[in-house]
């Protein structure tokens, strides 16, 4: 009797012990592995993948003298574009267009305009017949959107932009470009390893 009393009671403790276990296992949780984020940082790396012309304005002026001249030219078309981007860029425009403006050296705006009431100037060297594009490009950029949290997690997401920036190129009817108030230039590429600050 002595004998089935204990292996009783043994049997008795295993199985308590067992019921309840699994609660204490449900809870525990470990702080670090948390699905939360907490004090998010979130870094955007811009590339330029593309360019197009707006509401611009074009034609050839010729120089048949020995001296520069300056020619005015009045516009005649009119457009007031703004900056855009998809949602998963997570940021209002003045960020969004700031960190290109920062990142990428460009002159792109949160909105630029251009109307048939003004003129622009186009500059000719001597012996020299140019042509010129004055008024409104869109630029088009691939950004890369990491969200690092304080655990160390991060996540990644691609999103698209656009922004209007003011140009003007002038260039030599028969050669290369000669002048222009905002010149030609390639985009640079994306670092290898992209700094560790972010424009939130």
């Amino acid at each position: 009797m002595m004998k089935k009393a204990v292996a009783g009671m043994f049997a008795g403790a295993v199985v308590a012990g067992v019921l309840g276990a699994a609660p204490a296992s449900a809870a525990d949780v470990d702080p670090g592995r948390s699905s939360d984020c907490y004090e998010p940082v979130t870094n955007r790396y811009y590339e330029q993948i593309g360019r197009e012309w707006g509401a611009s304005d074009s034609g050839t002026v010729s120089n048949g003298s020995g001296a520069s001249i300056s020619r005015a030219i009045a516009r005649t078309k009119s457009a007031t574009p703004s900056a855009t981007a998809s949602a998963e860029i997570s940021a209002t425009a003045e960020v969004f267009v700031a960190g290109i403006q920062a990142k990428l050296g460009l002159s792109v705006s949160v909105s630029a305009t251009v109307t048939n009431t003004e003129t622009f100037t186009v500059n000719v060297p001597a012996w020299t017949t140019v042509s010129y594009r004055d008024g409104l490009v869109d630029r088009r950029f691939s950004v890369r959107v990491v969200r690092t949290c304080s655990n160390c997690r991060t996540s990644t997401n691609w999103a698209t932009a656009s922004a209007p920036e003011r140009y003007s190129e002038v260039r030599d009817a028969l050669a290369a470009p000669v002048r222009g108030t905002a010149p030609l230039r390639p985009y640079p590429a994306p670092p290898p390893h992209p700094p560790a600050t972010g424009d939130r």
